[in-house]
């Protein structure tokens, strides 16, 4: 099989492929195969630590303990603090 034939047969295969994906998905975007492990299709605002955060401070936790939790997930107080702020809106005031 020469370099031409097997860029056609790469082609051709690409495009049932992509068939495939938009009468399952009802998309024309292809497949997201090259993500993260860690990849939140939600962005941001769905992942589990800002979800914590929102949790905490409804339940009445002050800045400094939330921050000081967070610390050990791997977040800053800075983005703690931005998180707080961003989310600030979903945040029931007491």
């Amino acid at each position: 099989m020469t370099e031409d034939q097997m860029r056609e047969a790469m082609l051709k295969d690409a495009k049932e492929i992509r068939k495939r994906t938009q009468l399952r998905d009802g998309q024309s975007q292809s497949l997201k195969q090259n993500m993260a492990v860690d990849y939140n299709a939600g962005g941001r605002d769905v992942k589990p630590e800002t979800k914590e955060i929102i949790a905490l401070a409804n339940k009445g936790v002050d800045r400094d303990t939330i921050c000081r939790r967070m610390t050990f997930k791997g977040y800053s107080r800075k983005k703690t603090l931005h998180t707080l702020v961003r989310h600030s809106d979903k945040i029931k005031k007491r």
